[in-house]
């Protein structure tokens, strides 16, 4: 269970984009381009709990799947695998009972029409058919490289069409604030344009 001042982040997360976020972060925390929602419209603000597969292995997603609750987001790092999926829908379903905010993939998903008929938030780099080995190796909640950025068990995760910010968990309240200042710089910017005085 999440604590009401975690939860009151994540909140205030949700309302900010990524784009707001990584100015915020002065373009630290962002994953690389190539992890994007299998569907533009979904979107994920939660916390990390982190999974570090071997090469071309995914049974202990299951583990970490029966650990997770509200909010959490599943970080994955698949030991740069590309030819094998790490998750598909049986995961998602899962997944969607333990009530879990979204799923973020360095590497394959496969069961992509399930999935999106499913609409859990996920983010990714490749889709494929092919199945990964099931030996059950692997860690749960140790830091890790998801998309070019280090994920600590923990740290907080927004995901949109954008793409996706990481922020770490000591910087929160800092970088929310930064992005409050940004959002409104924006909008007073914005204003100015559509007056006619930019």
């Amino acid at each position: 269970m999440k604590s009401e001042k975690i939860l009151n982040y994540i909140k205030e997360l949700r309302s900010f984009s990524t784009t707001e976020l990584s100015d915020a972060l002065e373009g630290r925390g962002v994953m690389e381009t190539s992890i994007k929602p299998i569907e533009l419209s979904m979107k994920i603000a939660g916390v990390a709990l982190t999974v570090k597969l071997p090469f071309q292995e995914s049974q202990r997603t299951w583990d970490a799947i029966r650990q997770s609750g509200q909010y959490d987001v599943i970080v994955i790092d698949t030991s740069k695998t590309v030819s094998t999926a790490a998750w598909g829908d049986m995961k998602t379903e899962f997944a969607l009972k333990q009530g879990i905010e979204g799923v973020v993939i360095d590497g394959a998903i496969r069961d992509l029409n399930r999935n999106l008929r499913l609409n859990l938030p996920m983010f990714t780099k490749y889709v494929t058919p092919s199945a990964s080995g099931k030996r059950d190796v692997g860690e749960i909640d140790v830091p890790i490289i998801c998309g070019g950025v280090e994920v600590r068990p923990g740290d907080y995760v927004l995901g949109d069409e954008n793409g996706v910010v990481v922020i770490p968990e000591e910087q929160i309240e800092n970088v929310l604030e930064r992005a409050r200042e940004k959002l409104a710089k924006d909008e007073a910017t914005i204003k100015k344009i559509k007056d006619g005085l930019f």
